[in-house]
């Protein structure tokens, strides 16, 4: 679990970011694996703001943000989350995105072993 600290606090730079940076301060960040004989599953989960499901198509697409108030006042490029499922490809795998009851969102990372 990693807690949100306040905003003055630098932000780490990786494509993890984007589940950082839209974050309420002092929320928490869960990440944890789990496995079985046949894949391995990474779990990134937030208590952010969540990502409505008409976005949730478009998220991994090249330069592609969410318009809305908390994307305005934050920098980013739309290629974070690109990249993340490019190199999930690359490996075999695949992303999947799913809401994170009663607030924020779930990403799995799914392996095959």
């Amino acid at each position: 679990m990693i807690r949100r600290p306040p905003r003055s606090t630098p932000k780490p730079s990786s494509a993890a970011s984007d589940v950082y940076k839209r974050q309420p301060d002092g929320s928490e960040i869960n990440i944890y694996s789990e496995s079985n004989s046949s894949k391995i599953i990474i779990c990134i989960s937030d208590q952010g703001v969540g990502i409505a499901e008409d976005e949730k198509a478009k998220i991994f697409d090249r330069f592609y943000r969410i318009e809305d108030e908390e994307t305005r006042s934050s920098k980013g490029t739309g290629l974070g989350l690109f990249l993340v499922n490019q190199i999930v490809k690359m490996h075999g795998g695949k992303i999947i995105c799913k809401n994170n009851t009663p607030r924020g969102t779930i990403f799995e990372l799914h392996f095959k072993k």
